[in-house]
């Protein structure tokens, strides 16, 4: 069903108040169902529907729409069409795409981590609760995957959690996974920064709700995948350390 300007967007204080980020995908939406080619200047005129809501204080009203539109154009969701003197636009196949608000802001969130960006498991059970916005739990199951795979690298019981578990894991004497071709105080570093990244990033969220925001959940996924991949490469020298021992003459 088609909804008009009024509908789709709130009252003209509210508008004025909102920043263009907020109010592209209202736009969007309303263009969604202008039909194709979309003409800018007909939509923006002081008799059209626009208009008639935007009476009161229209110059704002335009300016602020307008934000929107060149967000829209700089995303690639609307585009002119040939020369842009026309005034004519058009939704392009990415756009199109996008038929609600929810899946435009999934669509924003993917910015912030790129498909395929991330290790098989947070891409797997991660990345789509960040895109549907339950951020506590996608940097809980970071971390909880990343405490699952410190384990399983160290050999260690399912008792062993936490703190304790990164503790163990790279204790500087005795640590399966410590690295031992560093100096003492940068493997020293390493056990507190697991432990750390554990300590401040999983445990909180077991026991107590967590707010982030998308940019923040996304920065501490990264750096989850960043620690996991840490991990990675001490089983792929642990594995090759190995194998040229296998391979030594006796």
């Amino acid at each position: 069903m088609t909804k008009s300007f009024q509908q789709l967007f709130p009252p003209l204080d509210d508008l004025l108040s909102l920043p263009a980020e907020q109010i592209a995908p209202m736009l969007l939406e309303y263009l969604q169902q202008c039909g194709d080619p979309i003409h800018r200047y007909n939509l923006m005129l002081q008799g059209s529907e626009f208009g008639q809501y935007a009476s009161l204080n229209y110059d704002k009203a335009a300016r602020v729409i307008q934000e929107a539109w060149s967000i829209l154009h700089v995303e690639g969701l609307i585009a002119p069409s040939g020369d842009t003197s026309n005034h004519q636009w058009f939704i392009t196949r990415k756009g199109k795409l996008i038929k609600s608000r929810g899946e435009y802001e999934s669509y924003r969130r993917g910015y912030l981590l790129a498909e395929n960006s991330l290790a098989p498991e947070l891409e797997q059970k991660v990345r789509p609760l960040f895109l549907g916005g339950d951020y506590d739990t996608a940097v809980f199951k970071a971390f909880r995957e990343l405490e699952v795979r410190v384990r399983d690298s160290g050999g260690f019981s399912e008792e062993l959690l936490g703190v304790p578990l990164m503790r163990t894991a790279f204790d500087v004497k005795s640590g399966p996974l410590t690295d031992h071709s560093r100096v003492e105080g940068e493997r020293v570093a390493a056990q507190h920064l697991f432990a750390g990244a554990i300590g401040i990033f999983k445990n909180p969220s077991s026991h107590r709700n967590v707010s982030f925001s998308p940019k923040e959940a996304a920065a501490i996924i990264r750096f989850a995948d960043y620690l996991l991949s840490w991990v990675d490469s001490i089983d792929k020298d642990r594995d090759e350390r190995s194998h040229e021992s296998n391979q030594a003459p006796a």
